[in-house]
This record gives C-alpha cells, sequence and structure tokens, in this order.
C-alpha cells in the first residue's frame, strides 16, 4: 500500500495545477518581454553592423511586421528591404562561421547575419545581449525561415517543448533550394526517376551550349555522328611484360585519343616497356596508311581492351650458386583502330574544335618557320590555338543563333569537305612529284 499511494502521489504531482502554472508563468513573461521587445523594433533598437574590412558601425533597426520591411539606418546611408528580399536568418555557430569578415570573428550569442536571396551576400548585425538575439529570432520566425532549434538552440518558451519533435535539434546549416548534382551519373544504385530527368536535362543543356547541329534535318543528307559507317581494323599485342594495373593506366590514357596523338603520347614516356606498344601503333598506322588506303588524319583509337594471360616462369642463376624463379607477366591488349567519318569528323574538328594536339603543333610550328603564306593562315585560324578556337566558335554560335549559318550548305554543299579533299589530292600529287612518278601511274 505504501508504494502504491507514493506512486500515486508521484502521478498527482503531474495533474496539479501547480505545475501548468509554473509553466504558464514563465510563458507570459516571455510573451510579455517579447512584445515590448517587438514594440521597441517598430521604433529603433540600437545594433551593430560589421563590415567586410571587419570594422563596426553603430546603426538602428526597425522592423515594421505589418508591413513586412526591415529599416537599417547608418550615420546617412539607410537600407530598406522586405522580408521577401531576406533568403534565411543565419544564427548559429555552423552558420556564422561561413559569413566572410575580416578581423575579429562574430559573437555567436549575440550575432544573427541576414542572407539577401538577391545576390546571396550577408549582413551581420549584433544585438546588445543574446536575450535581444533570441526576441529578435522568436519575432521573424513567422516571416523569415529561421531554424530555432537547430545545434541546440533554446527554445521560445518553456513550455514549446512538447510540441517540437527531437529530431529537429539535429539539423543545422545554410539550406541552398537551388543545389544541383556535380555529377548525376554517381552512384548506379538509387536511379530514380527525378534523377532521369536530371540527367536528361543537363546533357540537353550541355548540347545546346556545345554542338551545332542542323535546325532542321535533312533525311537525305548524312547524320551528325555515323558509329556504324566508319572502317575499323583490329589489331593484337601479345606477350606484353608489363602488368595489369600499369596496363589499365595505358589503355586509359590512349582510348578515344587520335592515333597520333597516342604515339606522341608514348614517344614522351621514359620507359622501355611501353615500346612494344608504341611500335605496334606505328605499324598499325602504316599499314592502314599503305595497304588499306586509310586516312591517317582521321585515324582514332576506338578501344583497348586487356587480356590476362598466366605470368611466364624462369629458372634465374643467382650469386653463390643459388637458383630462383622469376616471373615475368606476358598479358594482351586487343585494340581498334577506327577512322572517323567525314561528317562526324566536320562535327568534332570544326564544329567543337577538338582538333588532334599533332596537328595545333604542326599548324603553330609551320606559322612561326614562315613555311605557309598569310592566307593559309587566315584559313587555318578555326583551329590554330585554344584562344583562336574560342573566339572562332563564339562567332560561329552567334551566326547559327541568327540564321546566318546553314549546317549543310557548309558541310554538304562541299565547302568544308571539298576544301579537305582538295588538300588530300594536293598532298598525293606532291609526293608524286618528288618521285618522278606520273598522273596514271601506281
Amino acid at each position: 500500500m505504501t508504494v502504491a499511494s507514493s506512486l500515486l502521489g508521484i502521478l498527482r504531482i503531474f495533474d496539479s495545477c501547480c505545475a501548468f502554472d509554473e509553466c504558464n508563468q514563465d510563458g507570459y513573461e516571455f510573451e510579455i518581454e517579447e512584445q515590448n521587445f517587438k514594440d521597441r523594433l517598430q521604433s529603433s533598437v540600437n545594433v551593430m553592423v560589421m563590415l567586410e574590412d571587419g570594422s563596426k558601425l553603430s546603426c538602428t533597426l526597425r522592423v515594421n511586421c505589418d508591413m513586412s520591411l526591415i529599416r537599417i539606418a547608418c550615420e546617412d546611408q539607410v537600407r530598406e528591404m522586405k522580408f521577401d528580399a531576406i533568403k534565411k536568418i543565419l544564427h548559429t555557430r555552423e552558420e556564422l562561421d561561413r559569413v566572410q569578415t575580416q578581423g575579429t570573428r562574430l559573437n555567436y550569442d549575440t550575432s544573427v547575419a541576414l542572407h539577401l536571396s538577391e545576390n546571396g551576400n550577408c549582413i551581420p548585425l549584433m544585438f546588445n545581449n543574446s536575450q535581444e538575439k533570441k526576441l529578435f529570432l522568436n519575432i521573424l520566425r513567422p516571416f523569415i525561415e529561421v531554424c530555432l532549434w537547430a545545434a541546440g538552440w533554446p527554445l521560445a518558451s518553456p513550455c514549446d517543448a512538447t510540441s517540437i519533435s527531437l529530431g529537429a535539434r539535429f539539423f543545422s546549416g545554410l539550406r541552398n533550394k537551388n543545389a544541383r548534382i556535380k555529377n548525376p551519373y554517381y552512384r548506379k544504385k538509387g536511379l530514380w526517376e527525378w534523377r532521369r530527368r536530371l540527367i536528361m536535362r543537363l546533357n540537353k543543356a550541355r548540347y545546346k551550349r556545345q554542338f551545332i547541329v542542323p535546325r532542321v534535318i535533312d533525311p537525305e543528307e548524312g547524320p551528325v555522328k555515323s558509329k556504324h559507317d566508319s572502317n575499323v581494323w583490329e589489331f593484337t599485342i601479345d606477350d606484353l611484360p608489363i602488368g595489369l594495373k600499369r596496363l589499365k593506366l595505358y589503355t586509359k590514357l590512349l582510348s578515344n585519343l587520335h592515333l597520333q596523338d597516342a604515339i606522341d603520347w608514348l614517344y614522351a614516356m621514359p620507359t622501355i616497356r611501353t615500346n612494344r606498344i608504341l611500335n605496334a601503333l606505328s605499324d598499325a598506322q602504316k599499314k592502314i596508311y599503305e595497304e588499306y588506303n586509310g586516312d591517317p588524319s582521321r585515324l582514332y583509337i576506338d578501344n583497348m581492351m586487356i587480356n590476362y594471360k598466366t605470368p611466364m616462369k624462369q629458372i634465374k642463376y643467382h650469386a653463390l650458386r643459388n637458383f630462383g624463379i622469376m616471373c615475368t607477366w606476358r598479358n594482351s591488349i586487343v585494340y581498334r583502330i577506327r577512322e572517323m567519318p567525314m561528317n562526324e569528323f566536320y562535327q568534332k574538328i570544326f564544329i567543337l574544335g577538338r582538333i588532334p594536339k599533332s596537328m595545333g603543333a604542326e599548324m603553330r610550328a609551320a606559322v612561326y618557320e614562315k613555311r605557309v603564306p598569310a592566307q593559309t593562315i587566315t584559313e587555318w585560324y578555326p583551329y590554330l590555338t585554344a584562344h583562336s578556337r574560342f573566339f572562332y566558335r563564339k562567332q560561329l554560335k552567334w551566326l547559327d543563333k541568327t540564321g546566318q549559318f546553314n549546317y549543310y550548305k557548309h558541310r554538304s554543299g562541299r565547302e568544308w569537305i571539298d576544301q579537305y579533299n582538295a588538300n588530300l589530292r594536293r598532298k598525293k600529287e606532291e609526293m608524286r612529284e618528288e618521285r618522278g612518278m606520273t598522273q596514271n601511274e601506281t
């Protein structure tokens, strides 16, 4: 009976009106203090504004909740802004650390910052004490986004704990409503529909920003990209004394490169083991040009595949009549060289300006050594340097947007492709003349 009576006595404490009276009394005092501070805000409250250089400026702050207006007056300067112009009020330690000011840091107990939605700048305000800061945040909470319970912020009143979930205390930070995924393809798990739509929009915007395509598709003309209408040659390099990890790095570097650029990369590597790959690519380039009549300017490495083979073990004689087993890698690479079609080559070289590095270097060397006339330099302007390529693409986009650039006329109207083929014929004729061959000789 004694235990039951004591439990009933404890439980009756919560049923008594005295416990609620204490809570209500504290709440009433807080409301009265809040109303008094609200009246002061309508007239003026002295605050300090911290400037970007770290200096402090004495100002007056006025808040009119009926007109949704905040007025900050500092000496001769007055700034008024609507509540809609303020994205959020920063007040926690984590949020105030993001405000960039020189000199001393902001006092976290008495400072807030108005985060403007127009330009993203912040206006740091410092009150006289921490109580004024709490009252200011509690008054503007219905109008401007304020996370009062982030990072252990005390509640507005002692009785608000019953209506607030505990999970609200653990979330803080500056919310970015315009957040975008840097790499939407990252993490295949959870590729929901909203991520698919985001990827589609990003690709569409990137394609529109980088590419120039025909405004009206002509079915009689060739497409911009033609994957299946190209010549592909496959070659194999056997018994490479290189490990899989190193081979994977080499294949990642050389894949999708121009064949001459890949050869130049391997020439620049001070590694003897890559000579096998270098010689194989050089022989493949020569074989395609001489036997298959391929265009060396349009040869690209399509893909490279690594085939694992068991290491080759050999007996090696060491010092002091000792013998050991030496393992040597003998992996192989299967790579494909693709002759890019003329339509796709035009899109890559002229429209996008992604020329092979070897071609750009040879052009700049010819200009520097004065081996070409001024007219040729003018024709090479879209390809010479990154500076010239950028401004030419900029002018080309402007011509395309204003309707002065006809894609099919410039490409299939035989302006660019005809000139390219004429240069190839001229090069072959010059080579025949050097060797003393006539036009009919093969």
